[in-house]
């Protein structure tokens, strides 16, 4: 039966989104490493703050490597951060450090050591705050395959005003009495902002932050939720109206990384039916449903989750296909 309630409230969902990926496919065990954990010791020989070199480097990313060079100069790099949505905090840079797996602790010793803070990981991936001057010595560890900025969520909008519940009959699954009744769902976002003036509006149910609403932003508490973007807002009230009767627990992102503790939170603490998100991810694999993002949504799947996600509101903006130079033709 309650299969059965599950599968209706879906049907409901899917006019949320353009389309459900089925074969995008939470990496293996337990995925959240916040600092105040003891990191393991090793062999690794932790260099010292030394002056960034002038020479580009080969495993630094190409904005990373110009922020440290910014910063050896004695240039204020917060202009150049803003221009490239980097976040810096106290002259230490949000980055991920990939690494080999085996390596993994290792490496989390050595930013600890260099003055950082790892904040969490997915797969061989380990997302930190580390100082500006630091980059460079950390890049020339050989256990660092690369180190990048975040893969960042950026939040997919159409440009239509309706509610939609009656352009997609939602109402008509009223009326059978379908409207969610014992169904737990999750709406992943980078922001809700003006939710509390939307419950006192009576669109949205109340929320507890700690309880029914996490946020995993670096930096950020819980209590943080609707101090922002406030397209999850959006979202989860168009959730709420398609099922009235659906417990809503709602969880604020910001990088891939926080989406797979987002997605560990709700199937093993909340036990989740549906999952709802309306973001995208530019350049974040291959595009081919691999890659650590598929890998997210397929342990969701495995774990008995519907995702329901929006698709296609870049369909217009881009092109994707064999290049030849002698071709005019796109």
């Amino acid at each position: 039966m309650q299969g059965k309630r599950i599968l209706r409230v879906a049907l409901v969902l899917f006019f949320l989104a353009t389309s459900i990926f089925p074969t995008l496919s939470l990496a293996e065990g337990p995925i959240s490493l916040r600092d105040g954990q003891r990191f393991p010791s090793g062999s690794l020989p932790v260099h010292p703050i030394q002056g960034h070199s002038t020479k580009p480097q080969a495993k630094l990313d190409t904005a990373l490597d110009r922020l440290a060079t910014l910063w050896q100069k004695g240039t204020d790099p917060q202009p150049f951060a803003l221009e490239r949505n980097l976040s810096l905090r106290g002259g230490r840079v949000q980055v991920q450090v990939r690494v080999h797996p085996k390596d993994m602790a290792l490496i989390r010793q050595a930013i600890v050591a260099q003055g950082g803070q790892v904040t969490g990981k997915l797969q061989n991936i380990l997302q930190a705050w580390v100082p500006i001057g630091a980059l460079g010595s950390l890049a020339n560890l050989p256990q660092v395959l690369f180190i990048q900025p975040p893969q960042r969520a950026f939040p997919l909008e159409g440009n239509s005003l309706t509610e939609g519940l009656a352009a997609s009959s939602g109402d008509g699954w009223h009326k059978q009495g379908w409207q969610g009744d014992g169904i737990k769902i999750g709406v992943i976002d980078i922001g809700f902002g003006n939710y509390p003036n939307r419950v006192d509006s009576g669109d949205l149910p109340p929320i507890t932050p700690g309880e029914n609403a996490r946020n995993f932003v670096d930096e950020e508490s819980d209590d943080q939720l609707d101090d922002s973007e406030p397209h999850g807002t959006a979202c989860a009230e168009i959730v709420h109206d398609m099922a009235p009767k659906a417990q809503l627990y709602l969880a604020k992102i910001a990088t891939d990384v926080d989406l797979a503790e987002a997605v560990y939170w709700l199937t093993n603490t909340v036990g989740i039916d549906i999952i709802s998100t309306s973001l995208g991810w530019y350049n974040a694999g291959p595009g081919d449903g691999t890659g650590p993002l598929a890998d997210i949504v397929a342990a969701a799947r495995r774990d008995g989750v519907l995702w329901v996600t929006a698709a296609g509101n870049d369909g217009c903006r881009h092109w994707g296909g064999d290049y030849s130079p002698a071709s005019t033709d796109p």
